[in-house]
C-alpha cells in the first residue's frame, strides 16, 4: 500500500498507512481534514441495525424490524416492517435478504439475456470475508 486511507466504518474512523508511517504524520493528516472528517461522522448513518425495534434498508426503503419469536427462521415484510420469527435476528434477516436478493438477479438477468442469446447462469449469493482479490 502506498496511500493512507482514512474511512468511516461504524461511526468510527479507520486508518490504513503503509508500514513505516509515524502516528504523528497520522495524527496531522487527520487534524488537517478534521471538519470534513467530522462532517461524514456526524452524517454517517448505518444501513442497518439488527436488533428488535432496529431497522434495514432493501433496496433503498428502509424497513423498522419488528421480533415476533415464534423459533423459526423466517421474515416477512408487512408494510414499512420487517417481521422477524426468531430471535435469531441476523441469521433469519440474512437467509431472507439472501432470498430476495436471488430473486431480484434472476428476474433482471431473465430480462437481458434474450440480448445475448445466452442461457441462464447459475446464481450463487454467499458472504465473503475478505476482499475481492485479497489473497488470504
Amino acid at each position: 500500500m502506498k496511500t493512507i486511507r482514512v474511512k468511516i466504518r461504524d461511526n468510527y474512523l479507520e486508518v490504513s498507512a503503509p508500514v513505516g508511517t509515524s502516528e504523528k504524520y497520522i495524527r496531522d493528516l487527520i487534524y488537517e481534514n478534521e471538519e470534513d472528517l467530522y462532517a461524514r461522522l456526524s452524517s454517517y448513518v448505518p444501513y442497518f441495525d439488527l436488533r428488535e425495534d432496529g431497522y434495514v434498508y432493501i433496496f433503498g426503503k428502509k424497513y423498522q424490524i419488528v421480533v415476533r419469536d415464534i423459533k423459526k427462521k423466517q421474515c416477512a415484510i408487512h408494510g414499512d416492517s420487517i417481521y422477524v420469527y426468531t430471535s435469531y435476528i441476523e441469521n433469519a434477516l440474512s437467509i431472507y435478504l439472501s432470498q430476495i436478493l436471488y430473486e431480484y438477479l434472476k428476474k433482471r438477468t431473465s430480462e437481458y439475456l434474450p440480448l445475448f442469446n445466452r442461457p441462464m447462469p447459475r446464481i450463487q449469493i454467499k458472504q465473503y470475508k475478505g476482499r475481492w482479490g485479497q489473497l488470504l
